[in-house]
């Protein structure tokens, strides 16, 4: 299934209430390699645009399961600085899945996903890892978080 969306928030009790405006395209098959997808929204409230894209690899590639990318930036007086983050994931096996995000070249954040360890839950390993003061405090200095979200 191929197409656009268009999508809209608004608030009535605000002044002005347009809270986003979007455009979404995809997914778009480029052959038997991928599924390419965007989507560019305005966020009125935060006077930014944010754009993102995402490649969807086929379950059989060897490097990578998916490509990631966002960006946000002011579009108005008093929005927010320019924001930016890139990930890749890659599946490990059924149910398993590694991660790595660069968000604003000041953090990488690895995560392990794994919904087959426990067949009642999802277990997730996360480290966030600061880039700014240098690599050696990227491994001396992480913030290292566990979550087990359950199944009912």
């Amino acid at each position: 299934m191929v197409g656009l969306g268009l999508g809209a928030e608004y608030d009535t009790k605000t002044i002005d209430h347009i809270q986003s405006v979007s455009l979404s395209s995809g997914p778009y098959a480029c052959g038997d390699v991928c599924k390419l997808s965007g989507k560019a929204e305005y966020l009125g409230s935060g006077k930014a645009m944010k754009y993102s894209g995402l490649a969807n690899f086929q379950p059989k590639s060897k490097y990578a399961t998916k490509l990631k990318a966002t960006l946000s930036h002011a579009v108005e007086a008093g929005g927010p600085k320019l924001s930016y983050d890139a990930g890749v994931e890659q599946g490990v096996d059924k149910g398993r899945a590694l991660s790595a995000t660069v968000k604003n070249s000041k953090v990488l954040a690895l995560e392990y996903a794994d919904a087959a360890m426990d067949p009642t839950a999802t277990w997730t390993f996360a480290w966030d890892m600061p880039l700014d003061a240098g690599a050696a405090d990227a491994f001396l200095k992480p913030k290292v978080v566990v979550k087990r979200k359950w199944a009912l």
